[in-house]
């Protein structure tokens, strides 16, 4: 089978199933909201504890990265996808019979969440291994799906709950959840991808190009990707055979720019996810209507496409430092977090708040391919990937939880709440009295 080349021929079709997979992740992903207010009527749990299952399907579907980059190394970006997809349809189809809280912790959240850190993290990859000059384009290109499924895909799942209630509209996660093998067969191996396979096998300082090359790959092939390599000044660039996923783990986190990324990644997630998990409630606690709770998520959806299709275009060229425009966007969403208490209390200003939300806080993710070839090079494009989606879903589960330790999911009070003893609280949430 012919190879895909990159920036042409069949690299398009893989981004536009990149770009499928990113819809549904999205809507699945972003869109936690709408199951954690299900599972809050369904099982009448605390809200610390019921967050906890929307938190941890957040952060498995990033830590579930490190998984994925093992079975890309081993097999391939299709093999990770429809396997991630399988994956996630038993997790959801099991939520349907499951009646405690915690069995759904366990299948929602980590099951489920697995599945879809497979499919999500070698989405980005395998943009990675299919284009070069348009890289950063292709990236934001692909991942504005991710918008895209939380404006449109998110009302459809509200209103599937509403008509198949509670648990019923787990069977239509879990069809969604299936398409996904659709798109992963998409994945057909490409240049770069078999490149990284050949690097990891061979000893590039002991044997020639000719013995290094598969029969489908030739020397031309090979020196197009060459300046995707190592740079000489990194702790990264002695390294010659990357033996292990451990082994690449480990080289690739001794490079101490790239560790400064991760925390970075890391901590700015850690407060993200606790304004996608909380705003839903915050609108309705301030006197907006439920509907319109979930009407901030789909603002922040569309959003979010443009901020995702804008950093592709403005990093298209050479002109703009990647680092340099990702320290911004998050410097300006962490702005807008500071001064929420200014602006919120109306519902027009936390719609312009949700527009804030979706504009800054997606536009890192098309970074992260040109982050990583710029730090530690190709042939471990995938285990860097992945180690940065394993930094995110850490900020992700760790944040919602702790904002859970202080304050009430109900009436937004700091603890020890004054009304939750008398469970007032969820009476006052549900009748949308503020």
């Amino acid at each position: 089978m012919k190879l895909t080349e990159p920036d042409r021929g069949w690299s398009w079709m893989v981004l536009g199933a990149s770009f499928g997979v990113m819809v549904i992740n999205g809507c699945l992903g972003q869109g936690i909201g709408v199951v954690h207010l299900a599972l809050l009527e369904n099982f009448n749990e605390d809200s610390t504890r019921t967050a906890l299952a929307g938190s941890l399907f957040a952060a498995t579907q990033s830590c579930g990265g490190v998984f994925a980059g093992f079975i890309i190394k081993k097999y391939s970006c299709r093999a990770a996808t429809i396997a991630g997809s399988l994956v996630m349809t038993a997790g959801f189809l099991c939520c349907v019979f499951i009646n405690t809280l915690d069995l759904v912790i366990l299948f929602y959240g980590g099951i489920v969440g697995a599945g879809a850190g497979l499919t999500y993290t070698t989405g980005i990859i395998v943009i990675g291994f299919n284009f070069e000059k348009r890289l950063n384009l292709a990236s934001g290109l692909a991942l504005s799906g991710i918008g895209m499924g939380v404006m449109c895909l998110s009302p459809v799942v509200q209103e599937m709950r509403e008509m198949f209630g509670n648990k019923g509209f787990f069977f239509i996660l879990a069809g969604i959840s299936l398409h996904l093998c659709i798109f992963g067969t998409l994945y057909f191996p490409s240049v770069l991808e078999k490149r990284t396979k050949v690097t990891g096998s061979l000893d590039m300082e002991e044997r020639t190009s000719d013995e290094i090359c598969p029969i489908n790959v030739d020397k031309d092939d090979i020196a197009m990707s060459q300046d995707r390599t190592l740079e000489a000044d990194t702790p990264l660039g002695t390294m010659t055979e990357p033996k292990s996923v451990i082994f690449q783990i480990t080289n690739v986190c001794r490079n101490f720019p790239f560790v400064m990324i991760c925390c970075c990644l890391f901590f700015a997630h850690f407060g993200i996810y606790i304004m996608f998990l909380n705003l839903p409630i915050y609108a309705v606690i301030n006197g907006a209507e439920a509907h319109k709770g979930s009407i901030l998520i789909s603002v922040s959806g569309m959003s979010s496409i443009l901020g995702r299709l804008l950093t592709g275009l403005t990093t298209n060229g050479n002109d703009v430092d990647v680092a340099l425009l990702l320290f911004g966007t998050l410097s300006v969403l962490g702005v807008s977090n500071i001064c929420l208490p200014l602006y919120g209390h109306s519902y027009e200003g936390q719609v312009m708040y949700s527009v804030f939300l979706g504009l800054y806080s997606g536009s890192c993710f098309p970074l992260l391919n040109g982050l990583s070839l710029r730090l530690v090079g190709l042939p471990y494009l995938a285990t860097a990937v992945s180690v940065e989606m394993f930094s995110v879903g850490l900020g992700i589960l760790c944040g919602p939880p702790c904002a859970g330790q202080y304050i009430c999911g109900y009436c937004q009070s700091l603890h020890p709440c004054p009304f939750l003893r008398e469970r007032k609280c969820r009476i006052v949430w549900y009748k949308g009295y503020g």
